[in-house]
């Protein structure tokens, strides 16, 4: 009889060591890594799967609400990218005080589309749930991380 295989690493634990999976590699290929360049990766994968939450909610009642949220969303992992690129992010700056009000953000603001009625009663709140949440942990696992004194 064999052994049963190892389970595959579901979805939201992927997603959650994103994070750590981009740091673990740029380990590799340039010794020594920085959370600005994890977080500059991270937000590179990210961003498109934003998108994916707008077209989830073509032609409910809500689209156009989720299409300015999800602006907002894209305008602030923007603001982390730009804010962070060839910066460093030391405890108590400016730059972490902005990256952390625009991460958390980005957390209220998808949290605001599963709260819309018309997500909740579409035929495709789980796929959005599923998106958001995965979204929101990997903003969770970027303040995590965020360098701290």
């Amino acid at each position: 009889m064999s052994t049963p295989a190892t389970p595959l690493v579901t979805h939201s634990n992927w997603f959650v060591t994103f994070f750590h999976r981009v740091e673990a590699v740029l380990k590799k290929l340039f010794t020594n890594t920085t959370w600005e360049h994890t977080a500059q990766a991270t937000i590179s994968y990210v961003a498109p799967i934003v998108e994916t939450i707008l077209s989830l909610t073509v032609g409910t009642g809500v689209e156009k609400v989720v299409e300015n949220i999800i602006s907002i969303v894209q305008s602030d992992l923007a603001t982390v990218s730009a804010v962070v690129q060839g910066a460093q992010v030391t405890p108590g700056s400016t730059i972490a005080t902005t990256v952390t009000t625009a991460l958390e953000s980005v957390k209220t603001n998808l949290a605001g589309i599963l709260q819309l009625a018309e997500v909740k009663s579409s035929a495709s709140v789980a796929k959005v749930e599923s998106t958001v949440n995965l979204i929101v942990q990997e903003v969770e696992a970027l303040l995590a991380n965020l360098p701290k004194a």
